[in-house]
């Protein structure tokens, strides 16, 4: 280990509590992270998606690709439990990278480049997804004779959304449970066994004006 490194852990040693953040995706620190205890979630987001990318604990490094190329997080880091981890500043980190050889440095970025390639796949590949479309024909259901007063506000049989979707996306039932899983997890809507509960009509108006705004901007081809 570097003189540099070592140096660098004795100074910079930190205390996070659950629920804290070591880094936010998109933003432009570029500190790296070395876990001495705990665990922490590292996840993305895409709209109103989380996507879980890993959990790592004592003796792993996070942090490492916005370090190497200087560019914004890729991902967010949250502690799980309480955790300590040893900070290593970008700029420390930079000069450690200068005492290793040439060869290792560009082994180093050519992974950073094949990891944000990844990341960049990942985010076309959730703007493909339909859960959005989803929560726009169940939006416009709301205003239907298919929706019905209930306790906790508005209910839908599960079915007749099912209908809908396969009859207007084309998409196979497990894509639309799945969709419909995510959008109860997001707290959109309560999802039961036979049916779809809603606090108001409008609970799904936000995710189905970013469908119509998309649909009625998009450039003729």
């Amino acid at each position: 280990m570097p003189d540099q490194l070592k140096r660098a852990q004795k100074r910079h040693i930190v205390s996070f509590e659950p629920g804290d953040y070591l880094f936010k995706q998109h933003e432009m620190t570029r500190d790296l992270y070395i876990l001495k205890k705990g665990t922490v979630r590292i996840f993305k987001m895409e709209g109103a998606v989380e996507i879980d990318l890993d959990t790592v604990g004592p003796g792993n490094v996070v942090g490492e690709v916005a370090s190497i190329d200087g560019g914004p997080r890729t991902a967010s880091g949250v502690a799980l439990e309480p955790c300590e981890a040893l900070v290593i500043p970008a700029a420390e980190f930079q000069s450690i990278l200068t005492s290793v050889p040439q060869w290792f440095q560009k082994i180093a970025m050519i992974l950073v480049q094949r990891l944000r390639e990844v990341d960049a796949r990942i985010s076309r590949s959730i703007e493909g997804e339909r859960t959005n479309h989803i929560a726009a024909i169940i939006s416009l259901l709301a205003f239907t004779e298919h929706c019905v007063s209930c306790p906790e506000g508005f209910v839908i049989d599960r079915k007749t959304i099912e209908h809908q979707i396969i009859d207007l996306l084309d998409i196979p039932l497990g894509e639309i449970t799945s969709s419909l899983e995510r959008l109860h997890k997001l707290n959109y809507l309560r999802l039961e066994r036979s049916g779809v509960i809603l606090s108001s009509r409008e609970s799904l108006d936000g995710l189905a004006e970013k469908v119509f705004h998309a649909t009625t901007t998009a450039p003729a081809t």
